[in-house]
């Protein structure tokens, strides 16, 4: 496989647009590892965490890293959530492709291992909603937002970072 090979749609493509530079990215539930194969290659970060809770998966991130030669980059981690992590060791937090109830409890049972300076980047499937009010009442300001429309489905994404929420209404 070549790094050329690497077929990125427009939901990653996304997610990566709100990347800014990052020393290491965390991507849980990473499943084949393009999020974080493309966070390298277009240099978005100097290192990435490949977190799934299928080791199946991870293993198919492995491979593909492999044959990019891309392995002193990564670290590979197999378990639930942000229990993966230490306090602090990513900066960016990306979490996508899961409902947004399963990744309310994913970023509550994880909050201690969010340093004052982690952005998160969340895609959540449905119930965003849940997620936006979970990250308002903990202390985070969504800076940013996306919509992207693929395969005929509308996929809402979220940049947040610590900070003093702003007076968001239920719309």
């Amino acid at each position: 496989m070549k790094k050329t090979d690497i077929k990125i749609d427009k939901r990653i493509e996304s997610l990566l647009s709100l990347i800014a530079n990052s020393n290491v990215i965390a991507d849980i539930g990473c499943d084949h590892g393009f999020t974080c194969i493309a966070a390298l290659l277009r240099k978005k970060a100097k290192k990435v965490i490949a977190a799934d809770i299928s080791n199946p998966s991870l293993n198919k991130a492995r491979r593909t890293a492999k044959e990019l030669e891309l392995l002193d980059s990564f670290s590979f981690r197999c378990g639930d959530g942000l229990d993966v992590l230490e306090f602090g060791e990513a900066d960016t937090i990306i979490i996508s492709g899961i409902g947004g109830e399963l990744m309310r409890d994913i970023l509550l049972k994880g909050k201690n291992k969010l340093d004052i300076s982690t952005r998160l980047i969340l895609s959540p499937n449905n119930r965003e909603s849940i997620v936006r009010q979970w990250l308002i009442a903990n202390g985070f300001l969504i800076d940013n937002e996306v919509l992207v429309h693929e395969n005929n489905k509308f996929y809402q994404i979220i940049s947040a970072l610590t900070g003093k929420p702003e007076d968001y209404s239920e719309i």
